[in-house]
């Protein structure tokens, strides 16, 4: 089983946004591709093993500090970063929004090991 989804696209995000709930279902890796505009802010993976976490929330979730991103720094770029072992039964991205303008996008890829 592998599948790919564009799981976060915003525009000008401000505050602290989050992409969709990731089901990982019986697969056990994934990895996330991420472009961004002149932004400034962090980005950081959340995990839970609730059956229905609230998705526009941290209070289901628990940050994952296995997996850590470059600080967004106010200039465009991207990163992939691979996930490596899925544990958890869901997984989500939060980007905490600082400064800066422009657009971010993350899409993912989710395998069997």
């Amino acid at each position: 089983m592998a599948y790919e989804d564009h799981i976060y696209d915003q525009t000008n995000p401000t505050g602290n946004t989050y992409s969709k709930r990731i089901s990982m279902k019986r697969a056990s890796l994934f990895s996330l591709h991420i472009e961004y505009g002149a932004l400034t802010g962090t980005i950081t993976l959340w995990q839970s093993n609730k059956a229905d976490p609230d998705p526009d929330s941290d209070t289901d979730w628990i940050q994952n500090t296995d997996v850590t991103f470059d600080a967004l720094s106010g200039s465009g770029s991207s990163q992939f970063i691979n996930a490596g072992n899925a544990a958890a039964r869901y997984y989500k991205v939060k980007y905490a929004h600082t400064s800066g303008t422009g657009d971010l996008d993350i899409w993912i890829h989710v395998c069997e090991a």
